[in-house]
């Protein structure tokens, strides 16, 4: 499928949706008028010959009125929702060419202390979160994050990637998802905050004694009232209304407390709703999926319905900023009290409801692994090998570099102990191609696709040094960043955990030979404690350490390519030992007689 074709053809069909919305739009108004003119007109000419027929088509025309706006509303809601979808599609094609930086960056998840996400682009400005990341909300986003840096346990990784390649497969579904979130993106510090409150504790503020007084004490204040004009008894009602008074006086600040927690949040749990009904109207094939929809329902209830319920009160609630209507509901109805008691039972009635969230989050986190599949079919899952160590994988390549210009690599690494030792000259493609094989482990081990034909690995947690900085803030100097970086490695070596390590130049903050001494120290320790991993060196000395431990070290290179003393690079692993180093000829180049 050509995809760029595919998403091309749905931005046509949807702005062709969106213009009729838009023509809809422009006539409406005039029906209504039209409407309008017709009612007064018929009830002028109908009152002088029968009142009761001039009402009731009065009534009739009315009703017709109140439909055409409904309508209105309802070609209102559709035109914004092509709009969103165009603009899903169009971002997907941006994808396509390698253009992404409009999507979150995760930048807030960042961390100098994570074995590898900083080495490793895992998030930032073209990192492999925004390239991945659909989701929109902060929950979901969240969860995805959390996916990206702590390794999933197989039977979690198989269960999502079951998951993704069903979703994958319902791109409508999966994309009317993303707009009902996008519309409660802007909104998303208060829907944050409305889930801290709806996941807190339930307080207790009025007894239901108290709200069946207030019922009763409401009935008769009204009764007295109706009575007063009866028989002129105005004293009755007088004084049962400053005792209504009172009553709200005494509870103001309960009520002022609940209404500041909920305010300005009815729309929003609406659209909430609408995600939530739109999971839990689908249907599943995948445990992992089932399981989620299954979260949303709490005894026999639909977390939808209880949303929108919810949505209800916060907007009855709401008639606090109405100044006509409130003062007279709230002094006779007492209408602030009942809502604030309405919340309380809505929220005791509801306890344990942070897995609805949870459960969107999920499915927001699936969905873009789901559209990252659909977008790169030709990738593949990967196949979890029982046995530690192994990996074996086809036509590797790195998932941030757009398909055109990929190259991709074969490589297999069998038996613990074993350290590959990727030699090369600068810019030839060594560390580009370690931040390949820790990106795929990590899209592997969180339950996506990765970008290869086939993919057989053991489920390890990946420890990297690749990135290293010095400090003017902390005082620290590079060399000094990278030991405390490679101690934090050996003492998890130590530990004899199933890890996978990726060394970018080893202790390259000193001189040669110091760096050659602990280099190999290094390595002869991860050999000792059977461990695996990659490490990149121009150190070519550090390659003779195969003849040595030839069972433990494979030596591979990427080489360059020179033709008239020009450079140029294939980017493709070789067996053996880098024998063309490209230093010299570029200092040449610059005018260094050598």
């Amino acid at each position: 499928m050509d995809l760029f074709n595919f998403y091309q053809q749905r931005v046509s069909q949807l702005n062709d949706k969106e213009k009729e919305c838009i023509s809809k739009e422009q006539k409406l108004p005039l029906f209504r008028l039209f409407i309008a003119i017709i009612g007064i007109a018929s009830f002028y000419f109908l009152f002088k010959l029968s009142i009761v027929i001039a009402i009731i088509v009065l009534l009739v025309i009315l009703i017709v009125f109140f439909i055409t706006i409904r309508i209105d509303k309802q070609n209102s809601d559709k035109r914004k929702e092509f709009q969103l979808l165009k603009l899903l599609n169009e971002n997907e094609i941006k994808y396509l060419n390698g253009i992404y930086d409009f999507f979150d960056d995760g930048n807030r998840y960042k961390s100098e202390i994570h074995p590898y996400s900083n080495d490793l682009d895992v998030f930032g400005d073209s990192s492999l979160f925004q390239s991945i990341n659909r989701t929109t909300l902060s929950k979901s986003g969240d969860i995805l994050a959390s996916w990206l840096l702590f390794p999933a346990n197989s039977l979690d990784i198989q269960d999502r990637n079951e998951a993704v390649i069903e979703l994958s497969k319902n791109i409508d579904w999966r994309q009317k998802i993303f707009i009902a979130g996008y519309s409660l993106k802007k909104n998303d510090n208060s829907l944050n905050n409305l889930i801290e409150w709806v996941i807190g504790k339930g307080e207790i503020y009025f007894k239901k004694n108290f709200i069946l007084f207030c019922y009763i004490l409401s009935g008769i204040t009204l009764i007295s009232i109706v009575l007063s004009f009866i028989f002129s008894i105005s004293y009755i009602p007088t004084f049962l209304i400053f005792l209504h008074l009172i009553i709200i006086w005494k509870s103001k600040n309960i009520v002022k407390k609940a209404h500041r927690e909920v305010t300005n949040n009815a729309d929003i749990l609406e659209t909430y709703a609408d995600i939530l009904y739109k999971i839990e109207n689908e249907k599943f094939s995948s445990g992992k999926l089932e399981k989620l929809q299954e979260l949303l329902k709490s005894d026999h209830h639909f977390a939808s319905k209880q949303i929108k319920k919810l949505s209800g009160i916060v907007s009855s609630f709401d008639l606090r900023y109405n100044v006509i209507a409130h003062p007279f509901l709230n002094t006779l109805l007492f209408w602030d009290i009942h809502q604030v008691y309405k919340l309380e039972k809505w929220k005791i009635a509801n306890i344990g409801i942070e897995q609805w969230f949870h459960s969107v989050g999920e499915f927001e986190a699936l969905s873009s692994f789901a559209n990252l599949y659909f977008n790169n079919p030709n990738w593949c899952f990967p196949k979890i090998s029982e046995k530690h160590f192994s990996f074996d994988a086809k036509k590797l390549g790195h998932p941030l570099i757009v398909a055109k210009d990929r190259v991709c690599n074969n490589l297999s690494i069998n038996g613990t102990g074993k350290i590959l030792l990727i030699s090369g000259s600068n810019m030839s493609g060594k560390s580009t191609f370690l931040r390949t094989i820790g990106v795929n482990f990590i899209l592997a081990m969180a339950g996506s696709c990765v970008c290869a034909s086939e993919y057989v690995f053991s489920p390890v947690r990946i420890l990297s040094s690749m990135r290293i900085s010095d400090s003017l803030k902390d005082n620290t100097s590079t060399f000094f960043a990278e030991l405390k970086k490679l101690e934090l490695i050996i003492k998890e070596v130590d530990k004899k955990e199933k890890v996978f390590i990726l060394l970018d130049e080893i202790l390259r903050g000193t001189n040669s030979i110091d760096r050659h001494i602990g280099s190999t120290a290094l390595i002869k320790q991860f050999i000792l404690k059977e461990t695996v991993g990659l490490i990149a060196t121009h150190d070519l000395a550090l390659t003779e350490m195969s003849q040595e431990f030839p069972a433990n070290i494979e030596n591979y290179n990427f080489n360059i390519k020179i033709n008239n003393e020009d450079l140029y690079f294939d980017y493709l692993l070789n067996k053996g030992v880098c024998t063309s180093l490209n230093a010299s000829i570029l200092m040449k180049k610059i005018g260094i007689n050598i």
